[in-house]
């Protein structure tokens, strides 16, 4: 399971390796108070399917990858299919408008997908 995160995390490194501090990745940005995708999805998409089959043999078959907001200002990546949900943490960077994934350790499950939150 640690080499899957690992892959996970060299997954996200493709689309922005130049700003790599400690694992995370930047991915998004707050603007006006509101959490915004800056990551390419389709990129993060194909990594994200790619490292979950070819290191856990799991075909999550995400289809939708987003930034989500739970309680207490947590932050998540969520990545989403008709049959699962796995989630990735992330937070504020120094700057506080910059979010930033981690890609070492993700929540996967298959129970209340339709639920919004995380």
């Amino acid at each position: 399971m640690k080499h899957l995160f690992f892959m996970v995390l060299l997954g996200l490194t493709v689309f922005n390796c130049s700003h790599a501090q400690e694992g995370w990745q930047p991915i998004g940005e707050l603007q006006d108070g509101k959490e915004v995708l800056t990551a390419d999805k389709a990129e993060l998409l194909r990594a994200y399917n790619q490292n979950l089959q070819r290191f856990s043999g799991v075909n999550g078959e995400f289809t939708d990858v987003r930034i989500e907001t739970g309680a207490q200002g947590a932050y998540a990546l969520v990545f989403s299919s008709k049959a699962c949900k796995s989630t990735l943490l992330v937070e504020q960077a120094d700057d506080g408008t910059v979010l930033r994934a981690n890609g070492t350790i993700s929540c996967n499950t298959a129970d209340c997908t339709h639920e919004n939150g995380i």
